[in-house]
């Protein structure tokens, strides 16, 4: 019998909640369906959807330089700016 997918949903790593959930929510218009701490002292796992695409975002470690963390706010920014023409 052959295997039948209904959905797949992405993984995403983030390295701020916050600038995810502006990302995401305020700009994108994504709405968070839940939002868990493992602990009190763990960031967000965040799942949101928007009009039938759910996606998962977990808590990345830092990067050990910066390099990576402005190559996704310069892919943001890019964007923005692309929308906004």
């Amino acid at each position: 019998m052959p295997i039948t997918f209904l959905q797949t949903i992405p993984i995403l790593r983030i390295f701020s909640v916050e600038k995810a959930k502006e990302f995401y929510v305020d700009y994108l218009g994504f709405s968070i369906e839940f939002e868990h701490h493992f602990d009190e002292n763990t960031p967000a796992y965040l799942q949101v959807s928007r009009a039938g695409l759910v996606l998962h975002q977990v808590p990345a470690p830092r990067p050990r330089n910066d390099l990576l963390r402005r190559q996704v706010h310069r892919g943001h920014r890019l964007l923005r700016q692309s929308h906004s023409l």
